[in-house]
């Protein structure tokens, strides 16, 4: 939930033009603070006591919404500063490396992290000879992001209440390979390629052809056991 604030990814967002309404939250939570890749941490390797974890989400939660909060409310201090087509670019690059990160496959090709590909977007898109007419706090900005924030919280703590029902019901590298396609088309609607609700939509898509492949993998090990017994 915080790695995206710490290397650069949400506030190159925001810089981008990718948190200007209530769905651009809901997306930049779900699948960048949030999404397939916490879900899959949980499901795999959070087995203390819920009310344990569920505290724990909450602590780091609230230190994130803050930051958040922060970055979103001040990048109208930094973008005057910056080439934003050069930025917009760097932003779209860092996202692919993210959704490249999150695949449940080998690393087969070494990438840049995508804080590296910020930093590097950074320098190369400055130009301090920009005159700077009025600088403001973007308070709409900052509500937009502790709603993401919100989302991400809110998708981890269900997820720790309901993981043994989930790890029975979804199949977590779909949900990986889904969230990795969600950030591909967060890319591509920066970019205006395509319209934001293709988002969603591949989500919804993907969540029941998880929930699908799951059954039918259970199902197959379910007939395999009956005949071996």
């Amino acid at each position: 939930m915080g790695l995206p604030l710490l290397d650069g990814v949400f506030v190159s967002i925001v810089l981008s033009g990718g948190l200007n309404s209530i769905l651009d939250a809901l997306l930049v939570g779900g699948f960048v603070l949030g999404g397939g890749a916490t879900i899959g941490v949980i499901l795999s390797e959070f087995d203390d006591e819920k009310s344990l974890t569920i505290k724990r989400i909450l602590i780091v939660g609230i230190f994130a919404s803050i930051i958040a909060m922060i970055q979103a409310s001040t990048a109208p201090i930094i973008e005057p500063f910056l080439n934003t087509v050069r930025f917009n670019i760097g932003a779209m690059i860092a996202l692919l490396a993210l959704s490249y990160k999150i695949l449940p496959i080998g690393r087969n090709y070494k990438i840049l992290e995508p804080g590296v590909i910020i930093l590097i977007t950074l320098v190369f898109s400055i130009q301090l000879n920009t005159p700077v007419s009025e600088i403001y706090i973007d308070y709409i900005a900052s509500l937009y992001a502790l709603l993401a924030s919100i989302v991400a919280i809110t998708i981890s703590i269900l997820t720790v209440v309901y993981r043994n029902n989930l790890i029975n019901l979804i199949d977590v590298h779909i949900l990986q390979y889904i969230t990795s396609l969600g950030l591909f088309t967060i890319v591509l609607s920066l970019g205006d390629f395509i319209s934001e609700t293709v988002t969603p939509t591949v989500f919804m898509l993907g969540l029941f052809a998880s929930i699908y492949f799951s059954s039918n993998k259970r199902q197959k090990t379910e007939h395999q056991e009956a005949k071996l017994n």
